[in-house]
């Protein structure tokens, strides 16, 4: 069960959505503003094994360490409203924005253990929902696999039968 929850930032309200123990997404209500341009955007932030909580995650899809620029690259989506090139905030804007986001990830994850707990309880129904919907998939594949293998076995008595008769 994901936690979801507004949050008022000094650039604007994100929405914050606590997916598991160790998973925060942000992302802006609306436009945040930043140096006095509006940006949108989101965030994934991660729990490392470090104990801190980073942009990104700590490994890639092939189960290799990111250093923290490389996951934030995966993971930091920000840009400057109304920009049609879809240009990147500024230098300024990322280093403030990633701040503002590492500040109130790491306060909101301390002052929330309990859901953060409950968001990784309904993390874990989840996997397990899909993991019993993978177990009936196979079951029935086997039940099929039985039939087919049955009908193959009725094939063959009756070949025999028909070559000794």
């Amino acid at each position: 069960m994901n936690h979801t929850e507004q949050i008022t930032t000094i650039y604007g309200t994100l929405n914050l959505v606590a997916t598991d123990a160790k998973h925060i997404f942000l992302a802006c209500a609306w436009p945040l503003t930043v140096n006095g341009v509006s940006i949108e955007g989101s965030a994934h932030m991660y729990l490392w094994e470090d104990d801190k909580w980073y942009i990104g995650n700590e490994f890639d899809s092939r189960g290799q360490r990111n250093t923290p620029w490389v996951a934030k690259m995966n993971s930091f989506y920000f840009r400057k409203v109304d920009d049609y090139s879809k240009k990147q905030v500024s230098d300024s804007q990322d280093k403030k924005l990633t701040e503002m986001l590492l500040t109130v990830t790491e306060y909101w994850a301390a002052a929330n253990p309990i859901l953060l707990k409950k968001a990784e309880i309904g993390d874990l129904r989840n996997q397990l929902a899909k993991k019993n919907e993978e177990i009936d998939g196979a079951k029935a594949l086997l039940n099929k696999l039985e039939l087919e293998k049955e009908a193959i076995d009725i094939e063959i008595v009756d070949l025999n039968w028909e070559m000794s008769g």
